[in-house]
Parts: structure tokens; sequence; C-alpha cells
């Protein structure tokens, strides 16, 4: 596989992460700690994957990468559709885990 298309992978595991980390730490059980598990959790995830993908996980990021003309415009549009999936998917399995669907 061309290696260029680990950076995507990369991306959809870490939002993926990330965002279950974010609905994770909702629970109310956890609330006082969010802050600390999201902080912990976004820097763990830029440490795993950021020398593949430059760590970006959030469209907003990667819009601001593309404005200082850091990334490409195709790479700023599958970044875009990767973190999407990954949140999407994030939420799709923490709905089935904690509401029993």
């Amino acid at each position: 596989m061309d290696q260029n298309y680990y950076k995507y992978y990369v991306e959809y595991i870490g939002t993926f992460v990330f965002v279950s980390i974010i609905l994770n730490s909702k629970r109310p059980e956890y609330s006082q700690y969010a802050p600390l598990a999201i902080g912990i959790g976004l820097a763990a995830v830029i440490q795993f994957g950021g020398f593949l993908s430059g760590g970006h996980y959030n469209p907003a990021v990667s819009f601001a990468s593309f404005i200082n003309k850091t990334i490409s415009s195709n790479d700023l549009f599958i970044y875009v559709i990767v973190q999407l999936i990954g949140a999407y998917s994030a939420k799709l399995f923490f709905d089935k885990k904690y509401l029993k669907l």
C-alpha cells in the first residue's frame, strides 16, 4: 500500500479515539475530570500519529493548515471527510455501547 494513505487512516483512528474520549467524559460520573481527560487524550493521539498525518483530528485545524499552505486542497478534502467519518463512527460506537441500541 502506498504510504501516503497511512496519514488518512491515522486521522480516522485519531479522530475516533479523540471523539470517544470526549463522549465518555460527558458521562456524569466522569464530568469533573472531563477537561483533563480530553487534554491528555488529545496529547496522546497527537503523539501517536502526529508524525504521519500532522495530528489534525479536527476539520478546523486541517483548514488552518490549508490556509498556511502546509497541506494541499486534495489533502484538506480527504482529511475533513475522514475526520467526519471517524467522529460519526465514535458516536455510533458510543450509542451502541451505552444506550444498548
